[in-house]
């Protein structure tokens, strides 16, 4: 980059040929090197379409990675370049295109000047920042500072993946993919199995000394013809682990071998026959040898059994069956099989947890009414925590009832504390603590627990999504579109992000944007039955909104129709009375968006009104505000 100009744009200062970005008279900014080699790309052919794959090739000239490897760099540009607060936007994505530079670009003043830039730390399971290619000549100085940097951005990756002190990073391999595992031929298929052997292992191997990416993002890689250390170079990990898995009647064949991905050297291998009922040595004889081919340190200590809930091997293939489908969003089959797990083994923690979160989530999609569904998910967590009451999977649903039914806030908050204390690198505690830190208009603080989500799983959509839900009820809504418009973009075939986006362009007011963003989406988003209507209302035609209205209180008498929706139509309406008569039943009902009441801007118009202040005062916002004063 030597040579190239120094530019300005918006309130930064580019200076290419020293790898230098700072705001115009302020700090330097922190990049990793892909973002910067990024940014340099984009300003260089301002205000033009850069494809993905262009920039895919600029970035990484010699290795084939995959699109999430750009997400990633480009959602910590962005983050660099324009807080959540505001500010003007310099990248703007062309939905499934790429992206274009929009900021004027002009030349600097004078050089740039300020200290040498520094690394930030990459979020957990980012891919570790590959080094330029060009060639460069390197004086001592240099080579001295480079590594310093290293072992300190080293240092705060290890730090803020792990909540402990980094080690040193030239021992033992510690970052570790575990691949699905395959079939030996594409007939002796049977993903349920493949997956969850694939979910055991990275439980179980996930701690200490040793990062393990998570299941959302190795199950892309699960074809029979993927290539493993291709796999692990687009992960950013240092190992990975890949086999095969073959289930004939009781018999059991299992291949694992263990790959440095630098080299391509196999550090391990082993075959298993055995009867399937001993699919729980052979995951425990794998997790050992990984444990000690890795970790030096653990090398000749007696055997790491994985922990496991059940013995009984059927119960545990009903119970992958069931994971494998609510990956899939297909709840009732989920449930089907997970019930099947506790029937064959009725002390089966895991299962009966599983039996609550599809129970819950029937609630949050409105696939039936609360009181149909949040009993039993109680019962089941209930009954998971009474055989595992250190199960922190089972207290993160008990959190989620507790919020979503029960409406006890504070329950919920020591339900959430409690499962993340137990299982800090759970997902789903965090998801669940944001959201209703949001919903308690602790947005920024609900924010960064959604983030904790995403890092924890960087391949799974749902947290981005859902930052860019509640974006939108803290009316921030071109922060919102933009988190949405990534998310479109890491994963094109998440069913919710659409669904989203036309909730932020309604929020807006841009109706035609909203309902092209509606039409666009394939799959129901709790409150999402009630846009169109909300939509016509708002922009004046009244005949439409009305006969939403009426079409949804027609199916009313055939599924259920959340309380709340009706509300919002209504409200849009401008109907008040109507308004208030479906919101206290959707109190009655517990619909699941009511939580979100007081930041819905669809009910603005009705907040001076008295009959509302009684209604605030029932939600956990109101809560929080009481706690304030005292």
């Amino acid at each position: 980059m030597e040579g190239q100009p120094v530019v300005e744009f918006g309130g930064f200062r580019l200076d290419p040929g020293r790898r230098l970005l700072a705001r115009i008279g302020g700090e330097v900014v922190s990049l990793t090197d892909k973002a910067f080699d990024a940014l340099v790309y984009l300003v260089e052919h301002a205000g033009r379409l850069v494809t993905k794959d262009e920039l895919l090739r600029s970035l990484w000239p010699a290795t084939v990675v995959e699109e999430n490897s750009l997400y990633v760099v480009i959602s910590a540009l962005r983050r660099a370049l324009k807080d959540e607060s505001g500010g003007e936007r310099l990248i703007a994505t062309v939905a499934g295109r790429g992206y274009q530079f929009v900021g004027d670009v002009r030349p600097a003043a004078a050089p740039a000047s300020g200290p040498a830039p520094q690394l930030e730390a990459l979020p957990a399971g980012a891919p570790l920042p590959a080094q330029p290619t060009g060639k460069r000549s390197w004086s001592l100085p240099a080579v001295l500072a480079a590594i310093g940097v290293l072992a300190i951005a080293v240092f705060v990756v290890v730090k803020n993946q792990r909540g402990e002190p980094a080690r040193d990073h030239s021992g033992p391999l510690r970052t570790l993919a575990v691949l699905p595992f395959k079939p030996l031929t594409a007939a002796d298929r049977n993903e349920s199995l493949e997956l969850g052997m694939t979910e055991t292992l990275i439980t179980g191997l996930n701690g200490g000394n040793l990062s393990v990416t998570p299941l959302s993002s190795v199950r892309r890689y699960a074809g029979i013809e993927q290539d493993g250390l291709a796999a692990g170079r687009a992960l950013g990990v240092q190992a990975v682990l890949e086999g095969h898995i073959q289930r004939a009647g009781n018999q059991l064949r299992v291949s694992a071998r263990l790959l440095d991905v630098s080299d391509g050297r196999q550090l391990w291998a082993q075959r298993y026959d055995e009867r399937f009922t001993d699919i729980f040595s052979v995951q425990d004889a794998i997790a050992e040898r990984v444990r000690a081919a890795l970790t030096v340190e653990l090398a000749g200590r007696p055997s790491i059994a994985l922990r496991r809930y059940t013995e009984n091997a059927e119960a545990y293939q009903q119970f992958a069956n069931g994971r494998y489908h609510t990956l899939r969003l297909a709840l009732p089959e989920a449930l089907a099989h997970f019930e099947q797990a506790v029937a064959l083994d009725p002390g089966f923690a895991l299962a009966y947890a599983g039996i609550a979160e599809i129970h819950s989530m029937r609630g949050v999609f409105g696939v039936v009414a609360p009181r149909d569904t949040y009993p039993q998910a109680l019962q089941a967590v209930e009954k998971a925590l009474e055989i595992a009451p250190d199960l922190g999977e089972a207290y993160a649903s008990l959190g989620h009832i507790k919020v979503q039914y029960e409406h006890d806030w504070p329950g919920a908050m020591r339900a959430y504390r409690r499962a993340i204390e137990l299982n800090p690198n759970y997902s789903q505690s965090h998801l669940f603590l944001g959201l209703h830190l949001a919903m308690r208009g602790r947005f920024d603080e609900g924010i960064a627990e959604l983030r904790v989500a995403q890092a924890l799983e960087p391949a799974h959509p749902i947290s981005s999504a859902l930052i860019g839900m509640v974006l939108v009820y803290q009316r921030r809504y071109d922060a919102a579109i933009e988190q949405l418009e990534s998310t479109l973009e890491m994963n094109p075939a998440f069913p919710t992000t659409n669904t989203y986006l036309a909730l932020a362009w309604l929020r807006r007011g841009d109706y035609d944007e909203a309902l092209d963003y509606l039409e666009r989406s394939s799959s129901f988003a709790p409150g999402s039955g009630a846009y169109r209507g909300q939509i016509h209302a708002l922009a004046g035609r009244r005949d439409l909104a009305t006969q939403e209205l009426e079409r949804l209180l027609a199916s009313s008498k055939e599924r259920y129709v959340p309380a709340y929706d009706i509300a919002t139509i209504h409200a849009a309406l401008g109907n008040v009375d109507e308004t208030f008569r479906w919101l206290e039943r959707a109190f009655e009902e517990r619909s699941q968006l009511i939580h979100w009441l007081p930041w819905d801007a669809v009910f603005d118009g009705i907040r001076a009104d008295a009959r509302y202040a009684p209604l605030y005062a029932r939600l956990p916002a109101a809560l929080e505000s009481a706690l304030d004063e005292q």
